[in-house]
């Protein structure tokens, strides 16, 4: 009985409350797309998915460009300021990406051929992918609100309704009038305008949107997401890049195939950011307080998601072959030489997550971009010189080797900014060996 309410008051814990909510609801979401593989991959040959997958490292890096990391900018103000300030702070943040939006269209109606030869795809499906990197940045503004006011519920029923509406209109489009990679971008392109819209329509019944162009807040937004520009689009070397150099170094098919890899290795992406969603507001909360007796809590709290992060990452590795073998076609089985190494990768990111927060909270967010940077040129190089020479597999080892390096140097610098008890746990264990 002990035992039993012992887990109940555990399952009661906001934190462990909102992760199993973020969790449950990543998990719908990524196993929505896993049960449409075998119709993707039996619809679509491996060219048309590398074309697809080009197309979404577009959308992933116009996101970081359009947005601008600002979500990390009203985080870190969400418990600092006034609902009705925070709320001006927000339609700057949405003005600002708009803006933005409107220059990149430009940009890339002008040197259209360039891109064009670039990324393997053609330029109307670049604006589109402009269009709905802006209307996902809305869409998560709104998710980031409901994440910080602790409604894990909304986030999640929200996520899960744009993936239906997302990959239902997708298949529709796909099979029944046999539109290719078309349908599937077309599918991607209306559910982002449906709940960007709606999204806008939410903060202002919610009053978190309040039309006031301040450019005073506007600089002081600029100013702390600016240095996070070169960390994301880091970040975003070691997530798209790689599909880039693989279109020009190896094939658009072969891309394709790595791609699907992908798929299973982001569920380890996933369950790490769903804890992150959950953690983050309980953080902020702890460190505020301003108590030494919380860092311990706050570490032993990291330990714990590193130990269940590891094992749920090698159970997956391990069930990996026999997932593909039942859910994926014949042309794609490739695909499974690709996955530990990305695996890994994402197992070294999911640690990031655990240890980067310290950085934000103090705002010293310009040693990201230094740490990011440095990182991305590492990947880079390792991409750029490993690809032409090993083939696409280089690419899965170059993942690796960057998430990894990201992880330490940003856990060393997280810790001499804000210094925690990393070690007191084991010197606990120690003390408990020696008597």
């Amino acid at each position: 009985m002990s035992n039993l309410k012992e887990l109940r008051n555990k399952l009661k814990n906001p934190v462990v409350k909102g992760s199993l909510i973020y969790t449950l609801a990543g998990l719908i979401n990524s196993l929505i797309p896993f049960l449409l593989l075998p119709i993707l991959t039996d619809y679509l040959s491996p060219e048309q998915y590398g074309i697809l997958s080009t197309f979404m490292v577009l959308v992933s890096v116009f996101m970081l460009l359009v947005g601008i990391e600002q979500q990390g900018y009203i985080s870190v103000n969400f418990f600092k300021k006034s609902k009705f300030e925070l709320s001006k702070d927000i339609f700057n943040s949405l003005t600002i990406s708009f803006l933005i939006f409107v220059i990149l269209s430009i940009l890339s109606i002008l040197f259209s051929d360039l891109l064009e030869d670039i990324v393997k795809i053609d330029y109307e499906w670049i604006l589109f992918a402009l269009m709905i990197a802006f209307f996902q940045f809305v869409t998560q503004m709104n998710l980031t609100i409901w994440q910080l006011k602790e409604l894990p519920a909304y986030f999640g029923l929200y996520q899960i309704g744009y993936s239906l509406i997302n990959y239902g209109v997708s298949l529709v489009l796909i099979i029944m009038l046999s539109m290719g990679e078309s349908g599937r971008i077309y599918g991607i392109a209306i559910a982002a305008c449906i709940f960007g819209i709606l999204s806008i329509f939410i903060l202002i019944k919610n009053r978190h949107l309040t039309p006031s162009f301040n450019i005073k807040s506007v600089m002081l937004s600029l100013r702390f997401c600016v240095p996070l520009i070169p960390h994301g689009l880091a970040g975003w070397v070691n997530t798209g890049l790689d599909k880039v150099l693989i279109n020009n170094f190896v094939s658009v098919s072969e891309n394709g195939i790595y791609s699907i890899s992908y798929q299973f290795a982001m569920v380890i992406g996933l369950i790490a950011s769903s804890f992150n969603r959950a953690f983050v507001p309980f953080l902020y909360k702890k460190l505020n307080e301003k108590n030494p007796d919380n860092n311990k809590i706050l570490v032993k709290y990291t330990y714990l998601y590193f130990l269940i992060l590891t094992i749920l990452t090698f159970l997956i590795y391990f069930l990996t072959p026999v997932i593909m073998r039942v859910f994926i076609s014949d042309d794609y089985q490739d695909a499974n030489k690709y996955v530990f190494w990305i695996m890994m990768g994402f197992l070294a990111d999911g640690f990031y997550y655990g240890v980067v927060n310290y950085i934000y909270y103090k705002k010293k967010t310009y040693y990201l971009s230094l740490i990011t940077f440095f990182v991305a040129i590492i990947h880079f190089l390792l991409s750029w010189i490993l690809i032409p020479r090993l083939g696409s597999i280089a690419a899965s080892y170059a993942t690796a080797i960057g998430y990894i390096i990201s992880f330490v140097l940003v856990w060393i610098v997280s810790n001499r900014i804000y210094p925690m008890p990393w070690l007191a746990p084991f010197k606990i264990i120690l003390k408990k060996i020696r008597f």
